[in-house]
């Protein structure tokens, strides 16, 4: 894997298509500082996602462009820092720590949790079934994620769709 990783780590070269885009460019020392603080906010405050506007608000503080946030945010979504697509239904949600955006689907398409919180929730226990099944009906989110507030499960639920793991039926 290091001599692969390696291998790649050249500038992008468009003859053949190998080495990565934009190796070498110069990277603001603000999104350093950006980085430094959003990877504390997960890792000893606990802030697994924020809303955009305070993304935004920290970024600011950083002293990153307003104008540039949206580029930064991308780049550190493809280098895997973060997760943030500039989608209408997901761009109001960045994920700081991407483990916890894994343990919200599992916790959607796990058998056991979902076994378990059927015989915890005998009142929709129906979509509980039906989730086993396949189908996902909105009404079980607040059960599913009842730590998250509403505008938060539609964007966690547009990441879901699109990472192709569910769809609209």
């Amino acid at each position: 894997v290091r001599q692969l990783l390696q291998a790649q780590a050249k500038p992008y070269d468009e003859s053949d298509g190998s080495g990565l885009l934009r190796y070498g460019q110069p990277v603001p020392v603000s999104w350093f500082k950006f980085q430094a603080l959003a990877k504390e906010m997960a890792s000893t405050k606990g802030v697994r996602r924020a809303p955009l506007a305070e993304v935004v608000q920290l970024a600011k503080e950083c002293e990153v462009d307003e104008a540039e946030v949206p580029r930064m945010l991308r780049e550190f979504h493809d280098i895997g820092m973060l997760l943030w697509h500039d989608e209408p239904k997901m761009r109001e949600m960045v994920v700081l720590d991407v483990q916890w955006v894994v343990d919200k689907m599992t916790a959607l398409l796990c058998h056991r949790t979902i076994k378990a919180r059927a015989r915890a929730h005998p009142a929709s226990r129906r979509f509980w079934n039906d989730l086993r099944q396949g189908r996902l009906s909105p009404r079980l989110l607040p059960e599913l994620w009842p730590e998250l507030e509403e505008t938060e499960r539609q964007s966690l639920l547009a990441y879901m769709a699109g990472f192709g793991l569910c769809c609209r039926l």
